[in-house]
């Protein structure tokens, strides 16, 4: 069993979301904040993580090429901790994210419950 918040605005709309980690917002980052809907980090992240992308193979490239030097060897670990950081942000923050939209475009949040899917939670707070 895991434990969902579930919101409800003024048309009985519900909304469900998973609490703790946010399996999705790890593994895709700023391509899942683009589709979540999070527009202004997806518009800061995709480019940073372009960049980080490719100022990664331009390191692999020199390796290859002229043998790892400490320099690129730095460099290429400091990029791989940024992408690690970025997503384990995204990961511990994705369905807090989504909860503090869905309180600031006027759900209501009506409980924490226990269950084995959203639709479940969905079910139990309805009744």
């Amino acid at each position: 069993m895991r434990e969902f918040s579930v919101y409800s605005n003024n048309n009985g709309k519900l909304r469900v979301v998973k609490n703790g980690w946010c399996w999705p917002a790890f593994f895709f980052g700023s391509l899942w904040s683009l589709f979540s809907g999070f527009l202004l980090a997806a518009l800061f992240m995709l480019p940073l993580e372009f960049c980080l992308n490719f100022i990664a193979g331009v390191v692999s490239d020199q390796q290859r090429r002229y043998g790892p030097e400490d320099a690129n060897r730095i460099i290429g670990g400091i990029i791989a901790l940024t992408f690690i950081i970025i997503r384990l942000i995204y990961g511990a923050k994705g369905n807090n994210w989504h909860k503090a939209r869905y309180l600031k475009i006027g759900f209501d949040f009506r409980g924490t419950v226990k269950a084995s899917n959203k639709a479940d939670a969905a079910k139990s707070i309805t009744g």
